[in-house]
């Protein structure tokens, strides 16, 4: 079920150095979540600042009471929230919500959409 891609991977770390704030917001349960934070994917734990999780969320992308949580927990605008997932109506869900959006389809891609909203070469210059 859940299967890393390396190259994300390494732009979610660079990301990290340059100082950008992230947070996961997942569909999932308590089993899984402890699957995936046991120390198998350390990343998930250093990289990112926030989880909203939707067992403890009670809500599910792409129901709008889940991605308020999210925005409430970055404690940003919801337009300067940036959010990526493979799913178009996840996708849907959030740009409603009003969140910046955009569907996940490869690592090149995602590089390509943050280098459009300003975080380019170097991830500290963006937002």
């Amino acid at each position: 079920m859940f299967a890393p891609i390396d190259q994300t991977w390494q732009l979610v770390r660079r990301l990290h150095a340059g100082g950008a704030r992230m947070g996961i917001l997942s569909n999932t349960n308590p089993t899984h979540w402890r699957i995936v934070t046991d120390g198998r994917w350390p990343i998930l734990t250093e990289c990112f600042e926030h989880a909203v999780l939707s067992y403890e969320a009670r809500s599910m992308k792409p129901d709008r009471a889940i991605y308020e949580q999210a925005i409430d927990r970055a404690g940003v605008p919801a337009g300067e929230v940036f959010f990526v997932d493979d799913r178009e109506d996840n996708i849907a869900g959030a740009i409603e919500a009003g969140l910046d959006a955009v569907v996940f389809r490869s690592a090149e891609g995602l590089e390509r959409d943050l280098a459009e909203r300003g975080w380019a070469d170097q991830p500290s210059g963006g937002r």
